[in-house]
């Protein structure tokens, strides 16, 4: 039910009224892009939804669950709405509760990386000449958080180097110590 302000010559009144739900589901329908799988941009379910949770948990609390299920499915391209169909057989998609279709749709469309190669893509990371300072610092910040570089101490730090280098530990890890030792210095002066 909705509430809508109603202004009368002595003042402000609140009156209720029924606004239907299909109503209600294009107004919010119309609010939200639908969800495309990309691998190529990484555009992930989690990505994907966390622009629009609060459409789905806050402007949408109004409606009953089912509803809010058909909305998230709703906006699925075709055939990540078929892989999610087939991967809850023999249930059907309105069967199952809202929680439990993010939880889904996550563990299906999200991007799954072991921690090793996280870190590599990490430092693999070069600011394209067509990209801005200010995207590539969010991305570098983007990934140092999905590595969780600050947890690494200085021999992680040569561990990843070497990796990422493929030179000899012996010179990576008396390189690696001077640059960084170098960067302290050049950051606290």
């Amino acid at each position: 039910m909705l509430q809508h302000r109603v202004e009368g010559g002595a003042g402000d009144r609140v009156r209720s009224e029924d606004v239907p739900t299909p109503n209600v589901m294009a107004a919010l329908s119309n609010r939200i892009e639908n969800f495309v799988f990309n691998a190529d941009v990484e555009m992930g379910f989690s990505r994907w939804y966390s622009r629009y949770k609060e459409v789905f948990t806050e402007d949408a609390r109004q409606l009953p669950e089912p509803a809010r299920v058909r909305l998230l499915c709703e906006k699925l391209d075709n055939v990540a709405f078929e892989k999610y169909q087939r991967h809850v057989l023999p249930r059907n998609v309105s069967d199952i509760g809202y929680q439990d279709t993010v939880d889904n749709l996550k563990q299906l469309f999200d991007f799954r990386a072991s921690e090793f190669t996280t870190k590599y893509q990490c430092l693999k990371l070069e600011k394209s000449v067509n990209k801005d300072y200010l995207t590539y610092t969010g991305r570098v910040n983007e990934f140092c958080e999905k590595a969780k570089l600050h947890d690494l101490d200085s021999d992680g730090i040569i561990r990843a180097e070497v990796a990422n280098r493929g030179r000899n530990p012996a010179t990576t890890h008396r390189n690696t110590r001077q640059r960084v030792q170098s960067r302290s210095e050049n950051f606290f002066a």
